[in-house]
């Protein structure tokens, strides 16, 4: 289903701009952004809202574009979709930049390009990764899919982690995003019994190759 980044309308899409205002709010346009997974449902709504924010106009601020790391069969598309979604909005197109970006790599792909923005900017830079790739719905090994979904997120810690340690002028932030499916699983209640809280967590949820809802989970 296509996805309208216009006014946040459905209850989803309400959610999901809430928390990209806490998310965004400390980290503003100083710093440059990469998201992986950019063309996924959360990962575009990441990138619109980083692109209402940025302040072009200036030299600085284009020295800090917002990196889509997608599949490499999607770069031409997206490419072609954000040049679309940024004259839309009256930015410069050349603040999106679109990459290639496998998430079952070993973090290769995400290294290129974190070395890309250090390459790109003066010392003391800000580089924040959004991690929001991943495998979502049923496929012929879910219980694969479930560890390929962790050992991504793994991998993107460790590469912010050496590029650190390679770059210790630069300031790195990671911001992995998660699921629901986290503090509950599909028949789990509320702890306090009206709402979830940081205080549930899933703890029915197991691997099962014939179930890919309780794997995602």
């Amino acid at each position: 289903r296509s996805v309208s980044f216009g006014p946040f309308v459905s209850p989803m899409n309400r959610l999901v701009s809430f928390a990209l205002k806490v998310l965004l709010l400390p980290i503003g346009s100083a710093a440059y952004h990469l998201v992986t997974g950019a063309n996924g449902f959360v990962g575009r709504h990441v990138v619109y809202s980083l692109l209402k924010r940025h302040h072009d106009g200036n030299d600085e601020a284009r020295k800090r574009p917002i990196v889509c790391l997608v599949r490499a069969e999607k770069v031409r598309a997206e490419k072609k979709y954000w040049r679309a979604q940024a004259e839309n909005m009256r930015k410069d197109p050349a603040i999106i930049r679109v990459l290639p970006y496998d998430m079952l790599d070993g973090g290769t792909t995400l290294s290129d390009a974190l070395e890309c923005a250090i390459a790109d900017e003066s010392a003391n830079k800000r580089v924040c990764v959004y991690h929001v790739a991943s495998s979502f719905g049923p496929t012929p090994d879910p219980v694969r899919t479930a560890r390929n979904n962790v050992k991504s997120a793994e991998d993107a810690v460790s590469c912010l982690a050496k590029c650190s340690e390679l770059h210790p002028a630069s300031r790195f932030r990671l911001v992995l995003t998660s699921s629901m499916a986290a503090v509950r699983a599909t028949s789990q209640s509320p702890l306090n019994g009206k709402y979830y809280t940081h205080l549930d967590w899933n703890t029915e949820s197991k691997l099962n190759e014939s179930n890919w809802g309780s794997c995602y989970q």
